[in-house]
């Protein structure tokens, strides 16, 4: 398995041997929380921790420091 980006921005699993296999798995937010964590990645605008949030469109980086500061970013830009 390995890591991917789907058409709205949400990461998942997706098998190594597609498209002969087509099988796939979520990453939950909890998981993608310790990546960016793990990563330092960190609110251009404010410098606080940024952490995995979902929306109806798919999960984003938000700021922790939400709602005093509205930083976001896409997930995949950090995968």
């Amino acid at each position: 398995m390995t890591v991917k980006v789907g058409k709205r921005g949400s990461p998942f699993l997706g098998c190594t041997g597609y498209p002969n296999c087509r099988e796939t798995n979520i990453i939950k937010p909890d998981v993608l929380n310790g990546y960016l964590s793990t990563r330092g990645v960190v609110c251009t605008k404010c410098g606080s921790p940024m952490v995995a949030r979902l929306s109806n469109y798919g999960v984003f980086a938000g700021c922790s420091n939400y709602p005093l500061c509205d930083g976001r970013a896409n997930v995949k830009d950090y995968i």
